[in-house]
């Protein structure tokens, strides 16, 4: 997996994680334009007045010209992730140590593709997972409590391996010992995605089961209210 490829993986699992376009110069005018400027003064040494005419004259002129040979292009820039809030002190305390905890392990993320990109490809849909979980308690704070754990220890410590991931390629040296335990944090990652993904699911199995039992209530209300005014309208026309 790509750079590119590891980046879009990210993206597409944090639906949350929008972007702005911003316009973006190209340095080749700035450049060719001083580059000119530098290069005319060695030979010239403006050593007579119409020498500082020409100068201006050409650099206005292949400003222009570089300027339409390389224009502006526009990037994606990612907006900045608001933090979750759910209007419970106790919830947002949890948010926030876990958001901390998230954008660590999102460096760490960035930094690992530079050297394992297959990797930091399995540790996107993590965090993912884990963006997502934290904007589902801010929108239910009351089971905060089942996701205590979540919080107070499964992010940290995907923050914590992480970090050592790195530090064991910095200064490992590639012996057995630190490869090992390089590879028994990869492990533990995919086994937290499992983890994280299962409790997603089982949060939103909820979810689904509370508005099944309102859907089912509300039809049953709507049919007795459609049934009693049935049976209204036959009490009115006497039939």
């Amino acid at each position: 997996m790509n750079n590119n490829q590891y980046k879009s993986a990210f993206s597409q699992n944090r639906p949350d994680l929008e972007y702005t376009l911003k316009r973006k110069r190209s340095p080749v005018p700035f450049f060719a334009t001083v580059g000119f400027l530098a290069l005319y003064g060695i030979i010239t040494a403006f050593s007579a007045w119409f020498h500082f005419l020409i100068a201006g004259g050409g650099a206005m002129v292949l400003h222009g010209v570089t300027k339409r040979l390389f224009p502006p292009v526009e990037v994606k820039v990612p907006r900045k992730r608001e933090l979750p809030s759910s209007g419970n002190s106790e919830t947002d305390k949890l948010l926030a140590a876990g958001e901390s905890h998230l954008k660590s392990a999102e460096a760490s993320m960035t930094k690992i593709a530079s050297f394992n990109r297959n990797f930091a490809g399995e540790i996107a849909p993590v965090l993912a997972c884990a963006y997502k979980i934290n904007s589902y308690i801010a929108e239910n704070p009351e089971q905060r409590q089942m996701l205590r754990r979540h919080f107070s220890y499964y992010l940290p410590q995907l923050d914590k391996l992480l970090r050592a991931y790195l530090t064991f390629h910095r200064h490992g040296m590639g012996g057995k010992n630190a490869v090992t335990a390089m590879r028994e944090i990869e492990d533990a990652v995919r086994a937290m995605y499992n983890a994280f993904s299962s409790q997603l699911d089982k949060l939103l199995y909820d979810k689904t089961l509370d508005i099944t039992t309102d859907i089912d209530v509300l039809e049953s209300m709507l049919s007795e209210t459609a049934g009693g005014a049935k049976a209204d309208k036959t009490l009115g026309t006497g039939k």
